[in-house]
Formats: structure tokens, sequence, C-alpha cells
């Protein structure tokens, strides 16, 4: 299943736009925009994709994900069940590197959020005491209006380019684009298998079987591609 391009629906008199979505589920499949993104789920659990980084997600969950860089938060199956009272609301931050513009990223005082943006390319989560605090400041800047969105955005990225509580999600040959195309090819069948049977278990002899390889070697491939066990065995 390859990551679908997705045309974010912009307010154009803004460089900067947020807002909150509250859904019975996520919508938004595997894809990806030119866009930066700023993630915070307020409620909701499922499956986070990052590139090949997979891993389980919970309330408080915080990321910022880079341009073009393939993703989606997946709820579990409930929240997709008839009569389901679950939620799903999250915060989202988007804007364009080129706001800065390179006279502004050059600047010594921009050198924090210069490596971020960066390291953004792998998708980020942050943790910890750096999670809370940045969250509050992602809820704040619905608030802000002209030149304060700017300068709030700012302060929004040099916290999280300060903080030490993080983990990089997608591997660098993801990102490098070193994976030669038969193996992203892998990949993306492997990712669109398990998502089309999200909802019931899937055998290791069956994936296994979509990827071309024994349920040993799946193990090890899976696991060095996404440093995740898909299965505990």
């Amino acid at each position: 299943m390859r990551p679908l391009f997705q045309e974010l629906p912009f307010n154009r008199a803004g460089s900067v736009n947020v807002y909150k979505e509250e859904l019975p589920a996520f919508i938004v499949p595997w894809h990806y925009h030119p866009e930066i993104e700023i993630m915070y789920i307020m409620e909701g659990t499922g499956t986070r994709f990052v590139g090949d980084h997979v891993e389980p997600y919970e309330e408080g969950d915080l990321c910022i994900i880079g341009p073009n860089l393939p993703h989606e938060w997946r709820n579990d199956d409930a929240f997709f069940q008839k009569g389901s009272n679950l939620k799903a609301s999250c915060f989202c931050v988007f804007f364009q590197q080129e706001i800065f513009g390179h006279t502004m990223l050059d600047m010594p005082e921009m050198e924090n959020i210069r490596h971020l943006l960066l390291r953004s390319e792998r998708g980020i989560k942050f943790s910890g005491t750096s999670r809370e605090r940045i969250a509050k400041l992602v809820k704040e800047y619905v608030f802000e209006k002209g030149a304060g969105r700017i300068a709030k955005l700012i302060t929004l990225l040099e916290a999280m380019a300060t903080s030490e509580e993080f983990e990089l999600l997608a591997s660098v040959g993801y990102c490098n684009n070193t994976i030669d195309s038969g193996d992203s090819g892998r990949f993306e069948a492997i990712y669109g298998y398990i998502m089309k049977n999200f909802s019931r278990p899937i055998r290791l002899e069956e994936v296994s079987s979509v990827a071309g390889l024994t349920p040993n070697a799946f193990c090890r491939y899976f696991r060095e591609r996404t440093k995740k066990h898909l299965y505990n065995t």
C-alpha cells in the first residue's frame, strides 16, 4: 500500500494552520504531505506508523513529522465497531519550513530549531516532562492570532529542540532512500496486509508469505526495519 499524497485544506491567509479534530475514529489513511506536522493525541489509542517505524500509541502521544514522511495514526479496532462510544481527538499544527526562509534559519539563534527540523525528517516522539511542557504549548497555540502565531511556533519548536526526552522514529535508511525499491515494495506489501487484516489475529505464516520470507527471516527483517517485534516468538 503506497502512501497517499494529501493536500491539506489550509487557510491560505495564514502561514501556520492549527486545528482540533474530534471523531469516532481517525480516518486519514497512510499518507504524506510537504508540510511539517505536530500531532498531539488528546483521546484515543491505536497504532502509529511513521516511515518504517510501528508502535502502539495512547492518549498524550506527541510527535513532530517532517515533510513528505509517510505516517498514520490508526485507532484500535474497537473504535470502528458499530455502537462504539469511543472517541479520537487531537490537536494538529501544520507549517512549511519555507516560512522561515534560509536567512532566518541561518541565524545563530535558530541553530537548535534548524537541527530539530533536520531530525524531524525521521519523525520524533517526545516523552516525560518535556512532552507535558510541549503539549501545553500546543493547546495554547489555537488562541494565537497574527504575528503571535509565528512567535508561538518558534517557542514551541525551541521547546522541542532543547528536549532530551525524545526518540527518532523512522530508520536512517528509510529517510535517506538507501533501501532499494524492491525492499521498499516489500515493506509496503507487509503494511498493506497488516492494515487490511487489522481486525483479526494474523498468523506469522501468512504475513511471512506476503513478504516472500520464511517466518524466521520475516521476524529478523521486521525487527531490523522497525526496531519492534510484530510477534513475541
